[in-house]
């Protein structure tokens, strides 16, 4: 674990460019110099050279110099995933890279061909048997982006990782994120605001925000970022069912930090104040600059601390454990043929019969093999197709339980209604490891039900409706629009626990 270092942190938040050198030193980050600018309008964002051509003018008029360079990355460009895996506590890293990837394959909302995806293990709690796993995916082409960006300025990529990491970073340090509720951290950007939850230290999820025409008054500034704080708790707690936030803290110790705190603390009722982490450098920095070099240094702060950070210029990747294996095997034949090529030489004409033997031998076997195989193929074909008959999904009922939560026509229109058996027949090898074994279904049932709401309270009161049924997980899916809402609601069960009847589902 390195505890001193120092590094250059580029953050390009729109038409804001805001570069740091910092330096680490016991864990206290030190930024020794930075630049600010607005981008001219000769720098277009879709040409990378233009962008690291002014990128290079600003390094030089401010003598920060070359080197290392790593990109702070918004999460409005990162798709963001908590991902429960149950009995991931037993996966060796080689295989949780595997399943990881798996996993986002069937869920990122990008391309996953196109996608650069990492993953940070998170702490998880003494008796869990799952494994908690925060990972991201970003298009390759905003990765190559930056990689552009550094060779035209003569920089070397280190690192292109998420703004909302180092954020987490500073709130952690302050004493925010422990306990049994997550703390919401508030970073306010030139141009963007992150609002990141952190919980036992680590960053569990995170929202960009942008600050379009609210820029420039404190009263307007503070008030939208409150309610997109709120909206930011309430979306985790729906999601992950946790408890709500149990503070809010406010990187900062300017008047706009303060207003933000205060709005915050009375829109989602919790305490919330305005905090300046341990970060040395920046008194004679004014208050905007200040903030926007605040997630840089955070950034510097974790990497030194060698805590888990996701960095989708070199990420995580499954080793290549067959290269390894044929190492030893050239190596093994090596020594081999060293010792005992003057004995084959000397033994060829009795190895010719015992080959001639073996041969005879392995016609056999294979004879023998192929039948066995075919016959626990057919009974494998069989117990596999009886256990997908033995149950099915009680689809009425399903549809039942939730319309009962529905509020009337006056309030809301249902849209649409659909559902989807995602199940997959399991096998569990038997004591050996072998087969027969045990065959079960993996159920997973999902309903989604998408409509209008007549009042922008309609949508988050059913999803709470919803939620307190307990026989579903709700997830909300698509953008957040007001009046309007679409939910996926996923349970193991064929049927409610309770049937409309009042009778027990089996």
């Amino acid at each position: 674990m390195s505890v001193n270092g120092r590094g250059l942190y580029i953050d390009l938040d729109h038409d804001a460019l805001t570069i740091a050198r910092v330096d680490v030193r016991n864990g206290v980050p030190r930024v020794e110099a930075s630049a600010s600018a607005r981008r001219p309008e000769s720098a277009n964002l879709d040409d990378a050279s233009s962008v690291g051509a002014w990128i290079a003018r600003v390094l030089d008029d401010s003598n920060l110099g070359r080197g290392r360079a790593v990109f702070a990355v918004a999460r409005s460009e990162v798709v963001l995933k908590l991902l429960h895996l149950p009995g991931g506590e037993g996966l060796e890293e080689n295989e949780l890279a595997g399943v990881v990837r798996l996993q986002m394959t069937r869920q990122a909302a990008v391309a996953i061909e196109d996608a650069v995806i990492d993953y940070v293990p998170l702490a998880g709690v003494d008796g869990q048997t799952e494994r908690l796993v925060l990972v991201g995916a970003i298009p390759g082409e905003r990765v190559e982006w930056r990689r552009k960006i550094a060779d035209a300025c003569g920089l070397k990529l280190g690192g292109v990782r998420l703004r909302a990491a180092g954020v987490a970073e500073l709130i952690a340090a302050t004493g925010g994120g422990g306990g049994g509720a997550p703390t919401l951290g508030v970073s306010l950007g030139p141009s963007s605001v992150e609002l990141v939850l952190c919980e036992d230290g680590d960053l569990v999820f995170a929202r960009t925000v942008e600050l379009g025409e609210a820029v420039g008054s404190p009263d307007r500034t503070a008030s939208r970022v409150a309610v997109e704080a709120k909206r930011t708790a309430m979306s985790f707690r729906v999601a992950q069912r946790t408890p709500d936030v149990s503070g809010v803290v406010v990187l900062g110790r300017d008047d706009l930090a303060r207003h933000v705190a205060l709005a915050c603390a009375e829109e989602l009722e919790v305490p919330a104040e305005a905090v300046w982490p341990n970060v040395e450098g920046l008194d004679s920095e004014k208050a905007e600059r200040q903030r926007a070099l605040l997630p840089l240094a955070g950034l510097a702060r974790r990497e030194r601390a060698g805590r888990g950070l996701m960095d989708f210029a070199e990420p995580r990747r499954v080793p290549d454990q067959s290269a390894r294996r044929r190492q030893v095997a050239l190596g093994l034949a090596f020594v081999g043929i060293a010792v005992i090529g003057t004995a084959w030489l000397l033994s060829q004409r009795h190895l010719a019969a015992l080959n001639e033997r073996r041969d005879q031998v392995r016609g056999q076997l294979k004879d023998k093999v192929t039948a066995y195989v075919n016959a626990l193929a057919a009974d494998a074909r069989a117990s596999n197709v009886e256990r997908w008959r033995s149950e099915d999904v009680d689809w009425l009922a399903h549809i039942d339980r939730v319309a009962q939560t529905l509020p009337g026509p006056d309030e809301a229109l249902l849209d649409s209604l659909s559902g989807a058996d995602e199940s997959a027949v399991r096998f569990t090898a038997g004591e050996r490891g072998g087969y027969p074994g045990r065959w079960s279904v993996d159920r997973r049932v999902s309903l989604e039900i998408a409509g209008r709401a007549a009042a922008p309270g309609v949508g988050v009161d059913l999803r709470a409706k919803l939620l307190d049924m307990g026989d579903y997980h709700v997830e909300t899916k698509g953008p957040d629009v007001e009046n309007s809402f679409t939910f996926e609601l996923s349970t193991a069960r064929t049927a409610p626990a309770q049937k409309p009847s009042g009778e027990a589902a089996p």
